[in-house]
């Protein structure tokens, strides 16, 4: 599938694996699920739902495709801490993360920490979320466009 970021910068997703797709999970249900899948595939029936973010590498804009349709974030800055005090937490991660995941869930069991994938953070309204730099501890925040 092609999609043009609003940049001009085409996205597709014909290569696989592809680092700027992300497949997003609600954390702890969703997310349990999907780790239980790398172990057992009978389990992809049980996922309710599916989030597809799309990243440009280019403007970095954020295209999160839901059941309900398509929502545009945009990189908004840096924060060292999220801002507000109830958030909903999601997990995300590319083709390239899920490999690596997977691979280390059959080593290390389900209960592991050790996955690589990211945390979002989204406010309750779910117009900005946060995610965590593994590098800086900072937080890149993203609104709603």
């Amino acid at each position: 599938m092609y999609k043009t970021c609003q940049c001009g910068n085409v996205l597709h997703d014909s290569i696989i694996p592809n680092s700027y797709v992300f497949h997003v999970y609600a954390d702890p249900e969703e997310w349990t699920i999907r780790k239980m899948c790398y172990l057992d595939s009978h389990y992809y029936e049980k996922l309710l739902s599916h989030r597809v973010a799309w990243h440009c590498e280019d403007c970095h804009r954020i295209y999160l495709w839901t059941n309900a349709g398509c929502r545009i974030f945009y990189f908004a800055g840096m924060k060292s801490i999220i801002p507000v005090q109830e958030y909903q937490i999601f997990v995300a991660m590319n083709d390239y993360q899920a490999g690596i995941t997977g691979k280390i869930i059959r080593e290390q069991g389900v209960e592991t920490e050790s996955y690589k994938a990211y945390r979002i953070y989204t406010d309750s309204e779910k117009n900005r979320f946060w995610v965590r730099c593994p590098k800086t501890g900072r937080y890149f925040e993203f609104r709603k466009q």
